[in-house]
């Protein structure tokens, strides 16, 4: 039987990676998303349980990548969909761990951030966005 990952958000250039990777590691990758467009995908809203909770049953790990884009402009409703799109998800999988007979090895939780100082007239980088 093959050990199993799930990746939730891991539609993504990150998640992808991870994808290819535990498949080619003959990993079982399941991804939990919003359209699934393949049978490993199982569809989840972020918000709420579904027939996706019954897979975190002995899973090896569970990835969250889970969150909107941060290349948007911060105002206060962008900011609150960025938060909100990572903490609600985590709790949601969090709560559904707890929920778990034989619980996930690992529970890793992670998104992106801006490291940039803000500006609206010059590129920014790692040398020079500090």
């Amino acid at each position: 039987m093959k050990k199993k990952i799930i990746i939730a958000g891991g539609t993504g250039f990150l998640g992808q990676a991870l994808e290819q990777h535990f498949a080619a590691a003959a990993f079982e990758v399941l991804i939990l998303t919003r359209k699934a467009t393949k049978p490993n995908h199982l569809e989840w809203d972020g918000r709420s349980f579904g027939s996706w909770t019954d897979q975190l049953e002995g899973a090896e790990a569970i990835i969250n990548l889970c969150g909107k884009s941060v290349d948007c402009r911060y105002n206060e409703v962008n900011k609150k969909a960025i938060l909100d799109s990572r903490l609600i998800p985590t709790a949601v999988l969090d709560a559904a761990i707890e929920l778990c007979t034989a619980k996930p090895k690992i529970f890793l939780n992670a998104s992106s951030a801006t490291i940039y100082v803000h500006a609206e007239q010059q590129l920014m980088d790692e040398r020079t966005g500090i």
